[in-house]
């Protein structure tokens, strides 16, 4: 594919279109320099249309160390389109690592100036400052930006976003809360709700978000976050109730989906002609999930209710598939391995199945079907 689109852009060098396409392949095969020689090539600069092909060609320059040229392209792609935010943040990066953090906050407050509520120009702001200053005069910056006229909602979550990228999710939580008393909107209570369990506080991520509820029952972020904290509380019984309403209002949300499928599932063994039904019913629900979003989370749900009906034929290259994922994200995740396993014995595959979960069970990692997995592991050793 990298081929054909390569000799298409070099049979129409001055083709704006085919040059982006052509030179994000190569940056992101880190192949900055061919990247730019497409983005600066003489055919294309006759023909270039707005700025994207600077500000790539921004990004190519800075990628292969060229600072000063990287610099330059943005500057000029700024100066034909002032009002573009991302050019100009990009900007302020390449000023910021030359040196010229003053020249890149003057900068971001000529944009601030024309667009105060830029949630961009605000966010990138605080940051430039706290990267040159330290965190009190960021957050310093970030209250004063805060009371600026015409810079609300964005501003406001700018002191609780540098408490939370500085490690410190319980003082991001209040932070949160208190502008939040302020001016509630979604953005803060969902912010506060992550704060507190980034500090280990799900209780209080889950009363900031039933109050919201409270305020806005029909907010299905706010819902959805509400069950993936229920989910972790142990309240599987009100997670799914609620789970239940938001699929029905969002028909396309794959993690509610995959959720409410795995907490389904997990209340049945499926022997029973009321447990086959809910299988069954897990198992459409867990499909949707999967077709709307490939991942190691619902392709290991979908797997796992496969592996409970006896379709393992197809169970298994699911739960591969998820348990390989979790390896490359350098996260593996024991009780997929245990789901695999035990889906590789139900398929006859039992000297597969007992090479998988032997390091499961002799690493000393707790997990919830642990238990589980070492009566696999005696069954499977006792030649069953």
């Amino acid at each position: 594919a990298r081929a054909v689109l390569e000799r298409a852009q070099a049979a129409a060098p001055g083709e704006p279109n085919l040059a982006l396409a052509t030179a994000s392949v190569l940056l992101a095969a880190n192949e900055a320099a061919k990247a730019a020689a497409i983005l600066d090539a003489e055919p294309l600069k006759a023909r270039r249309r707005g700025t994207p092909v600077l500000q790539l060609l921004a990004e190519a320059r800075a990628a292969q160390g060229q600072w000063a040229e990287a610099e330059a392209a943005s500057r000029t792609a700024l100066a034909e389109e002032p009002e573009n935010v991302s050019i100009r943040q990009q900007l302020a990066a390449l000023m910021l690592r030359a040196g010229n953090a003053r020249g890149a906050e003057t900068l971001l407050q000529v944009g601030l100036n024309a667009q105060p509520g830029s949630a961009v120009l605000l966010q990138t702001m605080v940051q430039v400052i706290r990267q040159d200053r330290g965190l009190d005069p960021a957050l310093e910056a970030a209250d004063r930006l805060a009371r600026a006229p015409g810079t609300r909602p964005a501003s406001l979550v700018l002191r609780g976003d540098l408490l939370l990228g500085a490690n410190r999710a319980e003082d991001a939580a209040r932070a949160f809360a208190a502008a939040s008393a302020d001016a509630p909107s979604q953005a803060l209570a969902l912010r506060e709700a992550t704060a507190w369990q980034v500090a280990g506080k799900p209780e209080e991520a889950a009363r900031a978000l039933t109050a919201w509820l409270a305020r806005e029952p029909n907010d299905v972020a706010a819902a959805s976050q509400l069950s993936q904290t229920e989910i972790m509380l142990g309240r599987v019984a009100d997670a799914e109730r609620r789970l239940v309403g938001i699929v029905a209002a969002a028909p396309e949300d794959a993690t509610s989906l995959n959720n409410l499928a795995w907490l389904m599932q997990a209340r049945t063994d499926g022997t029973t002609p009321a447990g086959k039904a809910t299988l069954a019913e897990a198992r459409l629900l867990a499909e949707r999930a999967y077709y709307l979003s490939p991942s190691p989370e619902t392709s290991d749900t979908l797997g796992w209710i496969l592996a409970k009906e006896g379709q393992t034929e197809v169970a298994v290259p699911l739960l591969r598939q998820a348990a390989a994922a979790t390896v490359a994200r350098q996260r593996a995740d024991p009780a997929m391995f245990y789901r695999l396993a035990y889906a590789l014995r139900a398929a006859g595959q039992r000297d597969e199945a007992l090479r998988i979960i032997e390091p499961v069970v002799a690493a000393d990692v707790q997990f919830p079907e642990r238990a589980d997995a070492e009566k696999l592991l005696a069954a499977l050793r006792a030649g069953g």
